[in-house]
């Protein structure tokens, strides 16, 4: 076999190991309940840590049962429930997926409905540095507006999110060239 055909065969060998070494992971949050009482306060709902050196968010969608209980103001896009991207409890990014009407709605998020919020998503999780062993998670938790009589309660609310770690293309390539060095190595020897 001439030196340009192992070359070839090594760099497409080195692609599909790389490639195969990319996995999706889904995990769902167990569906939760939850009654809060204003005060500015935000009580975390649900949670998923993220697999060490997961580098993109393939989806994300949530559900529930939500109401706000209706003797103070009505205004659903700040009287909400958030998903949150977090590092070692830093909160980093954030993501409206339901809101508080003064009736009963069920409300559904999907996160590909929203190019711009999977970006920014995906772009703030790229930065993070795994080599410092962070954990990583994905939080839901209701954020009510602190005034008197403004109230969020939820019920079955659950969320599910598909990430991956793809490999760098830098990474690639080097495996690439590594084999093609093994290669050329061997072709001499022989």
């Amino acid at each position: 076999m001439n030196l340009l055909k192992k070359i070839s065969l090594s760099l497409a060998l080195s692609i599909s190991v790389i490639s195969g070494a990319s996995a999706d992971v889904i995990q769902t949050t167990s569906p939760v309940s939850m009654d809060t009482y204003g005060g500015w306060n935000w009580a975390q709902m649900s949670s998923v840590t993220l697999a060490n050196g997961t580098n993109e968010v393939l989806g994300l969608t949530s559900s529930m049962n939500i109401k706000d209980q209706g003797w103070g103001g009505q205004d659903p896009t700040s009287n909400q429930v958030l998903i949150g991207l977090y590092s070692n409890g830093q909160d980093l990014y954030n993501v409206h997926v339901a809101g508080g009407y003064h009736y009963w709605t069920f409300q559904t998020f999907d996160i590909a409905n929203n190019v711009a919020a999977l970006t920014d998503l995906n772009n703030v999780l790229s930065k993070i540095d795994w080599s410092t062993a962070p954990t990583v998670t994905l939080q839901m938790f209701a954020a009510p507006l602190g005034y008197p009589g403004w109230t969020l309660h939820a019920t079955d609310a659950t969320f599910t999110v598909d990430s991956t770690t793809v490999p760098e293309p830098a990474t690639m390539a080097l495996l690439g060239f590594g084999l093609a060095g093994l290669a050329l190595a061997r072709r001499r020897k022989v």
